[in-house]
């Protein structure tokens, strides 16, 4: 992951000042510790940071903010394109020349290509900002499923953004003060749901949404994409192979997209069906068995999966790590995650995913893939059946009820 952040003054005599940018951009390091770049408008009035973790193209050539060749366009990026090479092959067809191999600069030329339309052809995860000099408009996006995070605070004319609210507090002009809207939604919910966050004037830009800012002023946010906006009605089918052949071919492909990097590859495995078809079909495209990271849990044999992790890895023949951890390895580093993550998370699994995260790290494995969020999208959970139940015993009558 990278670090962005950045300020555009509109309606207000200030300027954008190099030392508080620098303290903005740099409270993102550890998102970003490969490079940092900084970018100042010739009047001042927009600044743009960006910390970078080098994956694709490593050269100097993938440093960032990054411009287009009359200087025009200037972009920071969070994130990767999956399908940026096809973008790149369509691109140099209609005349663009690139000097680097990252897909940073594909994104900057195909919103050249394409403005605000770019993101019908983005396949990844992401947030940017595109800064406009012609037309003083920034733009920026974030992904469709909101993998990768973007805040903005937009008062008095003073819009500032960030990967993290970190970023944005180190901004003299923000006030720390409670959202109680925010805080309420996140004792309900144990998360904040977008546009909110705990911190009044700090806002969250919802998922598959961008924003545009004019040189008047004018802020909008729209969303570009809805989840089922693509379904393609058909017909039932009687026979479970076909199912289970589609998402086999839909899990593979998705998963060898993802493997685009030049750096070393590594997988979290739990031992469960998602985790460990993860690290087969992830050797399959490496034609070589993935590094594998494991946890477990002092004084919780409920919890401990090795058993089966360990099968995988033998029949992989993985190099595998393992990490034994309990209440003080997360007392420890409690305060230390909290700095880092900024929004609060309601669910302990982010404990062991941080301390495997820490591992993967340790070991000099840059990036990794993780099996989260299979239970949700395949009902994975018993609880999910034991609600349907409850909704059959109680509510389903209530359908009959006149409208």
């Amino acid at each position: 992951m990278c670090g962005i952040t950045g300020i555009y003054i509109v309606n207000n005599p200030s300027e954008v000042n190099k030392d508080t940018l620098i303290k903005m951009r740099d409270s993102l390091i550890h998102r970003g510790p490969d490079d940092s770049g900084l970018y100042i408008s010739q009047d001042k009035k927009v600044g743009l940071g960006f910390r970078r973790l080098a994956i694709i193209d490593l050269s100097p050539l993938g440093n960032q903010p990054m411009t287009n060749e009359d200087q025009t366009l200037w972009l920071i990026f969070n994130g990767e394109i999956y399908n940026f090479q096809e973008i790149k092959e369509d691109l140099i067809k209609k005349g663009h020349q690139f000097k680097s191999k990252t897909d940073s600069e594909v994104l900057l030329h195909l919103y050249e290509e394409k403005g605000e339309k770019c993101l019908d052809d983005l396949n990844g995860m992401y947030a940017f900002v595109i800064w406009d000099e012609k037309n003083k408009k920034l733009f920026a996006s974030r992904d469709r499923l909101g993998i990768k995070p973007f805040y903005y605070y937009y008062q008095d004319g003073i819009f500032l953004f960030g990967s993290e609210i970190k970023a944005i507090l180190q901004n003299p002009v923000v006030k720390r003060e409670p959202d109680l809207e925010g805080i309420s939604h996140y004792l309900t919910f144990a998360c904040t749901p977008a546009p909110f966050t705990l911190f009044k004037n700090i806002k969250k830009l919802p998922v598959a949404h961008y924003l545009t800012l004019d040189k008047f002023g004018h802020l909008e946010t729209q969303r570009y994409w809805q989840p089922f906006s693509s379904v393609i009605a058909r017909k039932p089918q009687a026979d479970e192979a076909i199912y289970i052949q589609e998402v086999r071919s839909l899990l593979k492909d998705s998963i060898e997209k993802q493997m685009v990097s030049d750096v070393p590859f590594g997988c979290f495995l739990s031992g469960g069906i998602d985790s460990s078809t993860n690290a087969v079909l992830m050797s399959q495209a490496m034609g070589k068995p993935v590094e594998t990271f494991s946890i477990s849990y002092k004084d919780f044999p409920r919890y401990d999966e090795f058993e089966y992790s360990r099968k995988i890895n033998q029949i992989l023949k993985s190099t595998s790590h393992e990490a034994v951890v309990g209440p003080e390895e997360f007392l420890s580093w409690i305060k230390e995650m909290a700095q880092k993550t900024d929004d609060p998370n309601g669910d302990w699994v982010c404990f062991p995913v941080y301390y495997l995260a820490k591992l993967f790290r340790d070991n000099g494995v840059i990036m990794g893939q993780v099996g989260e969020g299979s239970d949700e999208l395949f009902c994975g959970y018993g609880t999910y059946m034991a609600f349907i139940n409850i909704w059959k015993k109680f509510w389903r009558w209530t359908i009959h009820w006149p409208k």
